[in-house]
């Protein structure tokens, strides 16, 4: 019984076997090199931080298979050793490589390359001794494919130094074919990047404060070869590279992984190289070991080039050797249904999941595939969700689209998977006198967005009508009674076409209504588009008098204004602001609209401050949900407004509350809404009852709440996935709740190892529907330094697994960090908006 995962072009990965017949081929996403009688695949790998000590001994977890091939990389503390490897199938260890290193002060280290060839199949434990006390940490990796007998090709390459770039310097290979080995020690605990075309199989201590680093690749042609990789930071190292020839004919595909969206227009061309054919036969390529592939799970042509099929998730693409039928090497292609991420949290119900995601799994997001791939420049700071379209004709061509909308009052369309950051077009709302509002204009100066404020709230995409939706502020020294002396502030809502970023409906529509102040006011919350209404809630510029909350509903097709509900009396400083962090309202699949407000007045009738309110389609309430210590809220800043509602599915409800909602805020409660439709003048929600709540389930994530501090609890919407609630606060773990019938378990099933910073994180799920689950979240704790995102992303079935947390610093760091701002995930890639940037992530094609 077998579980391979191969990876090709320049390595492999793992393969958890009994034993890895040579005909056989299991294939996770990313795994690509499947061989017999030759091409050179990672079978299993292990290390160890053995401490201090002159000898220490590590198992392989899985048995050895006769005739395959071991290497052991070594660090040992102090230069000067001579290293002995012996292991307990009595094989025999060459030395590839041991290199005294003195940059790393006082002692020095010891780098060193052990091999054996021809292995003895079984059970194995392999022991690695020094001779001289102090740490020792090696990493032990076995491989099939790797010739017989002096496999090794050449001499060894070795290097030392102090920078943040190492190096071993080249080596010149004689045979294709060959697995390169590469072996990279600091000084001092650090994150590592490999090199290009490298991947890192092993990291000793485990990331990020590795010392010790084992990295491969398969060179495809004979020539020269380095080993390298980046570092976190300047430090003390020393690399050093082996090559190790393959034995007879082996096939090699690249690229090793891909994704593309359902679409006949887009495809993936596929290379094949054969080594070690004198008759140059060539190959034959299959799609799911069907030849030419079927109109199910794609075709491809006789040159390689792959075109999607009807099935979307995981295709396996095979080229078999002409020469030999028994000699293959495979790569995956994960094809997505997924037409488009629309809105803020993925659909109206906000609940942040992306089932429609097939490149990305725990198993690859984990693995040193995965990182960094490009970013692109914006001319402002980009607080919206990046919005994204499939299959999207834009200039003739069809493509993936990228949209960024940024308080530099502009809207981007980029391909979004071109790291040529391919601009299809740009629409700037400003002009002559028509510029952005900077913080200092607001009443109280205050630099809750800061530098400028013009595009703040995330729009919403139409795709039936091809139009992008957005709220853009302007400040005005132009028109009826504005003037360098007495500016105006506008809110607009526009509509553009998402193919050109033309004005439609002639539009915009200039946002206003009795006793709205429109200086005071702006959109935060995103918008929300459901039944033809483009919904848009206003919020305020900090607390600044008079302010209240306010919803807006367009007619989709025409922008005229339909409804307008405020929160609080216009003609008051009653407070009661939609913000939300960033959420935008919600929807039933009746159409209602739930939102929570800020701190304000509240009185039942004509002011709802901290209070989850339920409107109809028109803007008409109809039930609503506010504490019982509302009057504590409000006299301490406390809003339950500062985080959004999500409209959880009826699949985890129970009987006697059959649709639920759930809202937090800053007092940190996670409060459980019955949002079934009350009898007139009765209610579902709970409304305000003294002394204590008419909702369904209070659950306190960290106790105790918070009522006294303005900046604390939660300031972004939690979301859903599978039974599973995740949420984070200010100085809080991501927490993951399961829910089912009803009720909220708790304690947490799992929670994260790290906090989350002032203002928390908005987490966000992709998944292949109900598998392969991971959990995204950016922390902006650099947000006030102007210091990078890191994106982190967990395992969706326990959060208490961390896949992947991008560098702080370097060439795989992401662009500066904004508050708030949530991350992307489509087709394969994730998208991280900050500072004048977008920062794409996803998995390397080799």
């Amino acid at each position: 019984m077998l579980i391979c995962a191969h990876r090709q072009g320049h390595l492999m990965l793992q393969c958890l076997l009994r034993r890895c017949f040579a005909m056989s081929l299991f294939l996770l996403f990313g795994a690509t090199l499947a061989h017999t009688q030759g091409g050179i695949a990672l079978v299993q790998h292990t290390s160890k931080d053995a401490g201090t000590t002159t000898s220490s001994s590590l198992a392989f977890n899985l048995n050895n298979t006769t005739g395959n091939w071991i290497a052991v990389v070594i660090r040992a503390g102090r230069s000067g050793q001579v290293f002995t490897v012996t292991d307990s199938r009595r094989n025999t260890y060459h030395q590839a490589v041991q290199f005294n290193v003195t940059v790393d002060g006082p002692n020095g280290d010891t780098l060193g390359i052990f091999y054996a060839e021809n292995i003895a199949g079984g059970a194995n434990t392999i022991t690695v001794s020094d001779t001289i006390s102090g740490t020792l940490r090696f990493a032990i990796l076995e491989y099939s494919g790797v010739a017989l007998a002096n496999s090794m090709d050449g001499t060894a390459a070795t290097a030392q130094g102090i920078s943040a770039s190492p190096n071993s310097g080249n080596l010149t290979t004689t045979a294709s074919g060959d697995l390169l080995l590469g072996a990279i020690l600091t000084g001092n605990p650090t994150s590592f990047t490999a090199g290009s075309g490298y991947t890192v199989e092993e990291a000793v201590p485990a990331k990020p404060n590795t010392k010790l680093i084992a990295e491969d690749q398969i060179q495809l042609a004979a020539g020269t070869a380095s080993a390298s990789a980046l570092l976190g930071a300047s430090d003390s190292w020393a690399a050093a590279l082996a090559a190790f020839k393959s034995v007879s004919l082996n096939v090699a595909v690249s690229p090793r992984r891909a994704a593309v969206t359902m679409s006949a227009l887009q495809t993936v061309q596929f290379t094949a190289t054969v080594f070690n054919d004198p008759s140059n036969s060539g190959v034959v390529w299959s799609v799911d070991n069907n030849n030419g592939g079927t109109a199910t799970s794609g075709t491809i042509s006789t040159a390689g080039l792959y075109t999607p099929g009807s099935l979307p998730g995981v295709h396996t693409i095979t080229a078999t050797s002409v020469a030999n039928a028994a000699v293959s090497a495979s790569s995956s292609v994960a094809v997505t249904d997924l037409a488009g991420v629309y809105m803020h949290h993925n659909d109206v119900q906000r609940t942040g999941q992306n089932l429609q995601e097939y490149a990305l799994t725990p198993a690859n997001v984990g693995s040193s595939a995965f990182t960094k791939l490009f970013s692109c420049p914006t001319d402002g700071y980009v607080y919206a969700q990046p919005l994204w379209v499939a299959n999207l004709t834009v200039g003739g061509v069809n493509r993936n689209v990228l949209f960024l909308a940024t308080e530099h009052d502009s809207v981007y369309a980029y391909d979004a998977d071109s790291p040529s950051c391919i601009l299809l077009w740009k629409t700037s709302f400003l002009g002559t006198n028509v510029t952005t509002m900077s913080w200092q204009d607001t009443s109280n100066n205050t630099n809750d967005v800061y530098p400028e404020i013009g595009i703040t709230s995330t729009p919403v995409i139409d795709a039936a009508t091809k139009t992008i939706y957005v709220v853009a502020k302007t400040k005005e020294t132009i028109g009826t009674g504005c003037s360098v002396a007495s500016p105006c502030f506008v809110n607009r809502l526009h509509a553009l076409d998402i193919t050109t970023g033309a004005e439609k409906f002639s539009g915009p529509a200039v946002i206003s209504a009795p006793g709205f102040n429109p200086f005071l006011h702006f959109n935060r919350p995103a918008l929300l588009l459901n039944n033809g209404t483009v919904y848009v809630a206003i919020g305020s510029h900090g607390d600044g008098c008079n302010w209240q909350g306010w919803i807006f509903g367009f007619n989709a097709t025409t922008l005229t204004q339909t409804f307008v509900w405020n929160t609080t009396d216009s003609n008051t400083c009653g407070g009661g602001a939609f913000w939300g962090g960033g959420a935008g309202p919600a929807a039933d699949a009746s159409g209602n609209l739930y939102l929570s407000t800020g701190n304000g007045n509240y009185d039942g009738v004509s002011n709802f401050g901290d209070t989850t309110v339920k409107l109809s389609p028109t803007g008409t309430l109809v039930d609503w949900f506010t504490p019982f210590n509302q009057s504590v809220f409000n006299a301490n800043d406390i809003d339950l407004g500062s985080a959004g509602v999500i409209i959880l599915p009826d699949s985890v409800a129970s009987g006697a509350h059959p649709h639920l909602a759930l809202a937090t805020g800053k007092v940190a409660i996670l409060y459980l809404l019955d949002i079934s439709q009350p009898s007139p003048g009765q209610t579902k929600m709970g409304k305000f009852h003294s002394g204590s709540n008419l909702d369904v389930q209070e659950v306190i994530p960290v106790p105790p709440p918070n009522t006294t501090q303005l900046d604390g609890g939660n300031y972004s919407i939690p979301a859903y996935w599978n039974g599973h609630i995740y949420s984070t606060g200010q100085n809080f773990p991501l927490s993951q709740f399961n829910i089912a019938n009803g009720v909220i378990a708790t304690p947490q099933a799992a929670t994260s190892s790290n906090l989350f910073p002032p203002r928390g994180g908005v987490p966000a799920v992709s998944a292949s529907g109900t598998a392969n689950g991971v959990v995204w979240i950016i922390d902006y704790t650099a947000w006030p330094t102007n210091g990078p995102s890191i994106l982190d992303a967990y395992d969706a079935t326990n959060v208490g697994t961390l896949l992947y947390s991008s560098p702080s610093a370097g060439t795989g760091a992401a662009g500066p960090s904004v508050k708030f701002t949530v991350p992307t995930v489509a087709n394969g890639k994730v998208y991280v908006p900050g500072q004048s940037t977008v920062t794409v992530f996803g998995l390397l094609p080799n």
